[in-house]
């Protein structure tokens, strides 16, 4: 259990990642964590507890939360039926390990996986939750009202429980951004000292890199910080359309167009990134955020919010409440899983090629003359209309970014061979002056799992690869075959080549089945 002292028998080492191009850093990954040594245990047997863990400070505190956190996760997985259970334990705890592999793929071919991840907006939707609840209760005491300003005092009150609940959830990377920028706006308005959008995401990028400079290279904080940075740049743009309008349906159109303006800012601002990092982007996201966030974020989350404590206190109650925001969840779902399967829902793009940086370059200066009329304030009326101009240059440049990665897939002048890190299996590929491309083999050793996914995909992707022409399986032995079936879903070939055919090798069927 958390907290519990153990004395493991192990063999250290420093962490190894892939050498393959465009794959997961995880040695990176762990000294972002603070981790520069693995170990390796071989045997249950080498693992005892060890009697008197010391208690008190702030340790005890976390221990507490992880078993609160186990405790919950336990019963949620006994409210609801599997799948539900799954994604209410990544809705609300955190945890995505129990969610299927094709659901979070569906999920990314959406363009809404973050909202299964405990980020800013989950934080916010508490926090206004939160704020609201003390405020109700703070006003309701007339010494209160009269010599204490009471919005101050909601505000101190939500930070506690909004802190308790971000350690409950395991204080991963985006609950620790989307608490300082928290803290720091309460703090900024307990002194009476908001200035500009631009002074309070500095302050929470700095108070973040400042006791961890690393994570500026993380996937994670460039895409939070710059989703942020995008929708307060739109706040000018935005702030006509919120305003209530003389008919019930004017105002619902135009606060409607305010959110889909916001969620497509979003996605163009955070589209660079999203391809040097993940070889991914998805066009449909604006659209399917905007009819799947309420269903979650407005419906879903804050019932089962409320049903936390009740599955301890009161299990039944809290089972009734988990099954009412599986409605709304099940609804998201299903328009995810169906969005996902549309024609060029997800396109695979390359940020290998020569263009994308030039593109980049031109994207990010529109933007920050955008910015410049957006948040510096002091260059007043011509600042603000230097911004409005280049707005609509923005999404010419990203298609300027773009076009170069649909129609320049340019091969090598001459044929290359490229030998794939797999660990202990194999995997080359193969491909000819006149682009025509081969990959013999697609394996790993029994401990890899998601080989394909995880490093034969990437690799290719980072190379502009997007389809093959042919696999070869030598035989079918797992460290040659075990992640062909999914390459040949993912990349398509116009022909799978298997030597000495068994029909009742299950590899052979697997590969044969996913070439149906």
């Amino acid at each position: 259990a958390p907290g519990d002292r153990m004395l493991v028998r192990a063999s250290f080492k420093r962490p190894q990642g892939s050498r393959t191009r465009g794959t997961f850093d995880y040695p990176f990954h762990l000294a972002v964590e603070g981790i520069t040594v693995t170990g390796f245990a071989r045997s249950p047997l080498f693992f005892a507890r060890l009697p008197n863990a010391p208690k008190g400070g702030a340790a005890t505190l976390f221990h507490h939360a992880e078993r609160l956190r186990s405790h919950l996760a336990e019963a949620i997985d006994n409210a609801l039926p599997q799948q539900n259970a799954a994604l209410f334990r990544a809705l609300l705890l955190g945890d995505r390990s129990g969610v299927p592999p094709p659901l979070l793929d569906a999920f990314k071919g959406a363009g809404i996986l973050h909202l299964f991840a405990i980020s800013g907006l989950h934080l916010g939707v508490i926090a206004t939750l939160l704020y609201l609840l003390c405020y109700h209760l703070l006003s309701r005491s007339e010494n209160l009202l009269l010599f204490t300003p009471v919005h101050l005092a909601a505000v101190c009150a939500t930070l506690p429980p909004l802190l308790f609940y971000a350690v409950l959830t395991g204080l991963n990377p985006p609950v620790l951004r989307a608490l300082a920028m928290v803290f720091v706006v309460a703090f900024a308005v307990t002194l009476r000292r908001i200035t500009s959008p631009s002074t309070l995401v500095a302050a929470a990028a700095l108070l973040l890199l400042f006791f961890n400079p690393l994570r500026l290279f993380t996937a994670s904080f460039q895409l939070s910080f710059t989703a942020v940075w995008a929708i307060f740049m739109l706040l000018p743009l935005i702030r006509p359309l919120v305003k209530k309008r003389t008919s019930l349906l004017a105002t619902v159109v135009c606060r409607t167009a305010a959110a889909l303006l916001i969620s497509i800012g979003i996605t163009l601002c955070t589209a660079p990134l999203t391809i040097f990092h993940f070889q991914r982007f998805s066009p449909i996201g604006p659209v399917v955020n905007l009819l799947v966030e309420p269903l979650l974020c407005i419906l879903a989350l804050p019932l089962a919010m409320t049903a936390l404590p009740f599955l301890l206190l009161a299990p039944s109650l809290g089972q009734l409440l988990l099954e009412a925001a599986s409605v709304p969840l099940e609804a998201g779902v299903q328009l995810a899983q169906w969005a996902a399967a549309l024609p060029g829902a997800s396109l695979r793009l390359s940020a290998a090629t020569p263009w994308f940086g030039g593109g980049c370059l031109l994207f990010y200066c529109a933007l920050g003359l955008l910015c410049s009329g957006t948040f510096v304030t002091r260059w007043g009326a011509a600042g603000n209309r230097a911004g409005r101009l280049s707005a609509p240059l923005l999404p010419g440049l990203l298609v300027l970014a773009l076009t170069p990665l649909f129609f320049f897939h340019g091969g090598p002048e001459t044929g290359r061979i490229v030998f794939i890190d797999v660990g202990q299996g194999s995997s080359t590929l193969v491909q000819t002056a006149d682009g025509f491309r081969v990959l013999v083999d697609g394996g790993g050793g029994f401990f890899t799992r998601n080989l394909g996914e995880r490093s034969i995909a990437p690799c290719l992707w980072s190379s502009g690869i997007s389809h093959l022409d042919a696999i070869v399986a030598t035989h079918s032995d797992r460290d040659h075959t075990g992640a062909i079936p999914f390459l040949v879903r993912t990349f398509k070939p116009k022909v799978l080549y298997l030597r000495d055919i068994d029909e009742d090798d299950r590899a052979v069927t697997r590969m044969r089945q996913a070439a149906a």
